[in-house]
């Protein structure tokens, strides 16, 4: 699962990409020129028309990042050194994880082209962290330490959470990426590329730093968009990381943070969509959860794509709230597929995964399972319209939007 451009090696590889290959630059321009026109039609006027925020659920970085730090001794020294050149990364790893990230700021200032006015709304893929499926958190009894005093308000939430240490030793990749998509972050000066707006703002910084989630309010706090780091619930989190980073012998001395995988509440994530929900619901707001894995099953190799005990946790918050979760947006597998949530199945997603236990609460929200762009497994390059509507916001007044 690479690139297959002629940047590696592919002389003939067409113009805007192939099947079985990631996306090359030009595809990605493709499918947006194509997006920007897609909205002109969607209400027949012919007229220009901006969607209310665009939904970016991750990995937007290339498959197999880290295996170019592996490959071949002379390919991960010509990287380590064309990234080091400033003297900011000072082995591989670091070149690797600070090359990921600019990657994903040049991504952004090419969707804010198209799209120029309009809001984006991040997710953390398992291929934007590098290695794949790794996030080094430093902090983990502090992070405890907010749970235990965040209390019931999103604002007690992010006060506690202000007291977690948050550079880049502690927060690791988490802070290279809000840093990416900082235009008025302290490392900007780092990147090449300028953005338009910020995806990440001061105001997510503790949560984003803490766990890699933040939300955003529209029309008016009349919608929120809730985007979750589905990365560290799932099996891989745990079961791959270590062996990868020993494997490449990027860093012996990483942290093990395989006592934290089966907390109830990893990062206080669970804690902080509660609070969040609870809150849309004393204002009358309605929310949409995003993030890249989804908690279900897979349609590739059929198996849980989240831990069960996660599974389990995440229905029981998000089925107390049914008036108030609008629609559940992921992606990862590539494909545009559906997920419908019946609690009435007692065998839940358990026997599936072969991990037993009992069934799940119902959710009236269907999840949608967004398209991929890269065309790696079978699927042609897609993106997706939602069109919603019945938002009233706090001025009072009901719109819809796609």
């Amino acid at each position: 699962p690479v690139s297959c451009g002629a940047a590696d090696g592919d002389d003939d590889a067409p113009p805007i990409g192939k099947h079985g290959c990631d996306s090359p630059q030009s595809l990605i321009r493709s499918t947006l020129d194509r997006a920007a026109r897609a909205m002109d039609e969607v209400d027949g006027s012919g007229s220009d028309q901006s969607p209310s925020f665009i939904l970016i659920t991750g990995d937007c970085l290339r498959h197999g990042v880290d295996e170019l730090f592996s490959s071949s001794e002379d390919r991960q020294n010509s990287y380590n050194d064309s990234l080091t050149a400033d003297g900011t990364a000072t082995t591989a790893e670091e070149a690797m994880k600070r090359g990921g990230a600019a990657i994903l700021r040049e991504l952004t200032v090419i969707v804010q082209e198209y799209f120029p006015n309009t809001q984006i709304v991040f997710s953390i893929g398992n291929n934007d962290v590098v290695p794949d499926y790794y996030l080094n958190f430093l902090d983990t009894d502090s992070a405890e330490a907010v749970n235990d005093n965040a209390g019931s308000s999103a604002e007690n939430f992010a006060s506690s959470a202000s007291s977690m240490s948050t550079n880049e030793e502690s927060t690791g990749m988490l802070d290279l990426i809000y840093q990416a998509l900082n235009a008025d972050g302290y490392n900007t000066d780092s990147f090449a590329n300028t953005l338009q707006t910020s995806v990440l703002k001061p105001t997510d910084q503790h949560t984003f730093l803490k766990g890699g989630y933040y939300y955003r309010s529209f029309h008016n706090g009349g919608l929120l968009i809730l985007s979750l780091n589905t990365v560290i619930y799932s099996p891989f989190y745990e079961s791959s990381s270590d062996d990868k980073i020993h494997d490449n012998n990027t860093n012996d001395n990483r942290p093990d943070n395989s006592d934290k995988m089966h907390d109830d509440d990893p990062r206080g994530q669970f804690t902080w969509l509660k609070i969040i929900l609870s809150e849309a619901r004393r204002n009358q707001s309605r929310a949409v959860i995003v993030g890249h894995i989804s908690p279900s099953v897979g349609s590739f190799r059929h198996t849980q794509l989240w831990k069960t005990e996660y599974i389990q946790r995440y229905y029981e918050i998000v089925g107390q709230f049914n008036d108030v979760v609008m629609g559940q947006l992921f992606g990862h597998i590539h494909t545009d597929e559906f997920r419908l949530v019946d609690g009435a199945d007692k065998r839940g997603m358990n026997d599936v995964g072969g991990n037993g236990g009992g069934g799940i609460v119902a959710v009236d929200t269907p999840i949608l399972l967004g398209p991929s762009v890269t065309p790696l497994h079978g699927n042609d390059p897609s993106f997706r319209i939602v069109k919603y509507g019945h938002i009233i916001s706090n001025g009072g007044s009901g719109d819809t939007q796609p």
